[in-house]
């Protein structure tokens, strides 16, 4: 008696996690996929800061890093159509009576995630003797990949709902119709934004100068884990 009513149990549990019978004669039944994707894009951010006691010689030291940056660049085989450049900001402060201004602007690339290439723009940056900047550097998704993530976890979840539709419809001996609607749930990532991942900062002369471009020698990119919940409603044939 006892294991007949823990079977029943188990039944009810496993069909009111994943379907249902409707109030309208119908099974509707939830699908869940869940998969790991290592970005391919990466997105890096140079931000060049020059401060002086003129607002004048500020922009001029500004502007004059911001050429060379772009010469580097350039010569590592970017673009300009690659390199974005932001509206530049200047501020002022005061120290000991004294004004003084800020000027900053920023550089953005957006490039195919591959180490060799980002040790090859680091090393680049230090032999040139860049300073005064602040590199940030993030991953993302590229547009084709993003695309193919989200079919593939549609389909996965649409193959599990499936398989639970049937599952309830043997258990209860009742006979599955034709779909009458699907629901699908905006997908995310476990932990993360959906199209950027972790940042990392990186100073200019962290890397020693006997081994420059060391920064990112070692570097894995993490996966991401995207998930993805589908409902789909069946009738019931009599």
């Amino acid at each position: 008696m006892n294991k007949n009513l823990m079977f029943f149990f188990l039944v009810f549990v496993s069909l009111n996690s994943f379907s249902q019978i409707g109030n309208n004669n119908e099974i509707v039944a939830e699908g869940y996929s869940n998969i790991k994707v290592k970005p391919d894009v990466a997105i890096i951010t140079i931000t060049a800061e020059k401060e002086n006691l003129t607002e004048t010689d500020a922009l001029k030291e500004l502007n004059l890093e911001i050429d060379n940056l772009q010469k580097t660049l350039i010569k590592l085989g970017f673009n300009n159509n690659q390199i974005k450049i932001s509206d530049y900001s200047i501020s002022s402060s005061k120290e000991d009576n004294q004004k003084k201004y800020s000027a900053t602007n920023k550089l953005t690339i957006e490039l195919a995630l591959d180490n060799k290439v980002l040790n090859a723009f680091y090393k680049e940056i230090q032999l040139n003797n860049h300073k005064d900047l602040d590199i940030e550097f993030e991953t993302k998704l590229s547009t084709e990949l993003e695309k193919n993530t989200t079919t593939k976890l549609v389909q996965l979840a649409i193959e599990d709902a499936k398989l639970n539709a049937i599952n309830i419809a043997k258990t209860l001996s009742i006979k599955m119709g034709n779909v009458k609607r699907v629901s699908k749930y905006n997908e995310r990532v476990l932990g993360y934004d959906l199209k950027i991942g972790k940042m990392e900062s990186l100073k200019v002369g962290q890397v020693k100068n006997d081994e420059p471009g060391s920064a990112f020698s070692n570097f894995d990119v993490e996966e991401k884990e995207y998930e993805e919940r589908i409902t789909i409603v069946y009738e019931i044939k009599h």
